[in-house]
């Protein structure tokens, strides 16, 4: 994503500052809309069952119809993150251009601690495909019990990138043969196509695709064919206490992260990227977090 120069770049600052004046209305509106909303975790479950009530895919909420609705009910759900963290988390602002044809959410939480960002929009979708009632929560959850301790008392080092450099790391754990890479390159290049992406998607070699947006920024994905894989992935599942079956059978496993991004500019084309591989059989496992999306 190219980003915002001159009076494009000043009008979205200023947009912003608007926002943060008007965020007390917008909860106002939205508890209205939702009784029973106090700024709890579990109040989260209320915006869930409200927009699985509403919406019946992941689409008809990008749609720019209800952009003002889903700017609050996000304006909601960051407010929850703001409230109920022991760290310091407060609203920022992305800086680059948007696809003006679906909705966007201008706005993340930011922090410290080794907070990466969140984009209360992020997870939405994903929450409207699965239809389970808890994502939004268990997201939650997740990140409470990440920064309530240390990456050292949750989380198995040996499962950290090795790289410094990069970003949005994942693993797409699959049974042997399921799945190809070749398939994971049809599925993006599907969705850049139908979005009108600028970007250029490369096979480089047999085990890796690399996937560039807007002339710049790179994602890659790693088919890893080494031999620790299977019992590597047992461990993790294992780790994590992931309620499935057959373990054992996840034999195989893409890497998947993008370069290094400290501004969390290409979050969200992350997170929209991670659900359109989530149509394949993956066990999609979120290496900063330390969890599976389906946990």
């Amino acid at each position: 994503m190219a980003e915002l120069k001159g009076i494009k770049l000043q009008e979205r600052i200023t947009g912003f500052e608007n926002w943060k004046k008007s965020i007390a209305e917008r909860i106002a509106n939205v508890q209205n809309i939702i009784p029973g909303l106090d700024f709890s975790p579990s109040s989260l479950t209320l915006i869930e069952e409200y927009l699985l009530e509403r919406y019946s895919s992941s689409d008809e909420v990008k749609a720019l119809g209800d952009s003002v609705l889903i700017d609050s009910l996000c304006t909601y759900i960051g407010e929850v993150y703001i409230r109920n963290f022991k760290i310091k988390l407060e609203w920022a602002v992305f800086l680059d251009q948007v696809n003006g044809d679906y909705f966007s959410f201008l706005y993340y939480i930011k922090g410290e601690n080794n907070f990466i960002g969140y984009n209360p929009f992020s997870r939405i979708p994903f929450a409207l495909t699965r239809r389970t009632g808890d994502k939004l929560l268990v997201h939650l959850h997740h990140n409470l019990k990440l920064h309530e301790n240390t990456i050292e008392e949750i989380g198995n080092p040996k499962y950290k990138p090795s790289e410094s450099n990069i970003s949005y790391n994942h693993f797409l754990m699959f049974k042997n043969d399921q799945v190809k890479l070749g398939m994971v390159g049809d599925v993006i290049k599907a969705y850049c196509i139908k979005k009108d992406k600028v970007f250029d998607l490369q096979e480089k070699n047999r085990n890796q695709l690399l996937l560039i947006l807007d002339q710049s920024y790179q994602f890659y994905f790693y088919l890893d064919n080494r031999a620790e894989v299977p019992t590597e992935n047992k461990e993790i599942i294992l780790n994590c206490d992931f309620n499935i079956s057959e373990s054992s059978s996840y034999s195989s496993r893409i890497e998947f992260f993008g370069q290094e991004d400290p501004d969390g500019k290409y979050l969200n084309e992350s997170l929209f990227l991670l659900e359109q591989l989530d149509a394949l059989p993956f066990l999609i496992y979120d290496i900063n977090q330390g969890c599976f999306w389906d946990d």
